[in-house]
């Protein structure tokens, strides 16, 4: 079938550029020179009758045709195509946003020149807008906090929260945010589809725990006693040292700490020491409530 399509396409475009060479006509048409030669042996036996057949000529490593006027005619696109071009389009405006109406007017000119039926029927949106990217994006390289809504499918509850974005990753064909939500006060996962608003903010001056998870990461040294794959799957950046001892880097003391905490024993900081020294403190002031 592509090869079909390849030798239709083929005869508009070498008579419109009589003599290229051969190797340039492969890489316009993003095949192998073989293949290109191979079409072109093929195209040698075609005309409009087994008496008048097309003539080729690429002896020289330049290719001319003539006498191929029967089929000298540009391929139409098949109703995929156009649909796959709409939905291309559609989200190149999404993407420009109100930058360029020159070019949307153009998009929408260029829709209606290719099928006026289907420009009116098909239509295309990102799951995930260009301004709302460009919002998370700019606060990831700004390290800056931000106001989202989102939308909770398993609660079906929309909040609005705000968040100290950490990474963007990808599982199972579908983005995410991962983030520090300072309504929960614990690292979030956020699907970027879900998210239907996102904007930069700026920490409030009584929010204490934002100005922390503003701050630069911490790099902590921990011991693990036991459960060594719970703290590999708690941290994003975690290198093993050896001898059970692993350096993480965090965005949040208050977290670490309840952490440790609640981890039972498995989990032990070493340095720095005033935050081993504020462990110490809390479990005793938790053992305390227990006697």
């Amino acid at each position: 079938m592509e090869k079909a399509a390849r030798l239709l396409d083929l005869v508009p475009f070498l008579y419109k550029n009589q003599g290229i060479s051969i190797e340039k006509l492969a890489e316009d048409f993003d095949v192998e020179r073989d293949e290109i030669l191979s079409d072109l042996n093929t195209l040698w036996m075609c005309g409009e009758t087994r008496f008048d057949l097309i003539e080729l000529e690429f002896d020289s490593g330049y290719v001319y045709i003539r006498n191929a006027q029967a089929i000298n005619l540009v391929r139409s696109l098949s109703t995929q195509e156009m649909i796959s071009i709409f939905f291309g389009l559609d989200l190149l405006r999404d993407e420009l946003g109100e930058q360029r109406p020159d070019l949307i007017q153009e998009i929408e000119s260029l829709k209606s020149r290719i099928s006026p039926e289907l420009s009116s029927k098909v239509s295309a949106s990102p799951a995930v807008s260009a301004s709302l990217l460009d919002a998370i994006d700019r606060a990831l390289s700004s390290r800056s906090l931000l106001e989202i809504d989102y939308h909770s499918i398993a609660e079906d509850k929309r909040s609005n929260r705000v968040i100290s974005p950490i990474e963007k990753v990808r599982r199972d064909g579908h983005d995410f945010l991962i983030a520090f939500c300072t309504t929960a006060d614990s690292r979030r996962t956020f699907r970027l589809d879900r998210i239907t608003k996102a904007e930069i903010t700026e920490p409030s001056a009584d929010l204490s725990l934002q100005r922390e998870i503003t701050s630069d990461r911490l790099v902590v040294t921990l011991r693990v006693h036991h459960n060594a794959r719970a703290v590999m799957e708690t941290f994003d950046i975690c290198r093993g040292l050896g001898d059970g001892r692993y350096e993480v880097e965090i965005f949040n003391t208050n977290w670490l700490i309840r952490e440790v905490l609640a981890s039972g024993g498995d989990i032990e900081i070493l340095e720095p020491g005033y935050l081993r020294s504020e462990v110490l403190g809390q479990s005793r002031e938790i053992g305390l409530n227990y006697r």
